[in-house]
């Protein structure tokens, strides 16, 4: 993958991360076992935007979910080699239950979101109702 920083790589950057009170620094923790890779934590932080300001100051990376891309145009984002797991959601309700009228405005605007590229990034597995 041109470009893209390879997992072994990470042990020399410096990174702020997210504190273990994220589900997302769980999949990052993930992957450095995953890859036996020491990570040289120089920061942790309980917020995205504290993180998202202290690498926009420079010198510092952080691992953040893709999604990010799209709402924070003015960092660089580089792919990781391997590539970071795919995250998968799901919007789960009880089979022939009653819905509301929320419910189910809700469930298609997601949808249209999901199919207008509005979520960029995410991908859209949609059961059929």
């Amino acid at each position: 993958m041109p470009g893209a920083v390879v997992a072994s790589q990470l042990a020399d950057i410096a990174l702020a991360l997210l504190t273990s009170n994220f589900v997302s620094r769980g999949y990052v923790d993930d992957y450095f076992r995953a890859h036996r890779i020491k990570p040289k934590i120089s920061l942790q932080a309980n917020s995205i935007s504290a993180v998202l300001k202290i690498v926009r100051r420079g010198e510092i990376a952080t691992i953040l979910p893709g999604a990010m891309e799209h709402e924070h145009r003015d960092l660089s984002y580089v792919p990781l080699d391997p590539a970071f797991p795919i995250r998968t959601v799901a919007l789960l309700r009880r089979k022939h239950a009653y819905r509301t009228v929320a419910s189910t405005a809700f469930c298609m605007l997601l949808k249209d979101m999901l199919s207008e590229g509005e979520l960029s990034g995410l991908e859209s597995f949609a059961a059929k109702s």
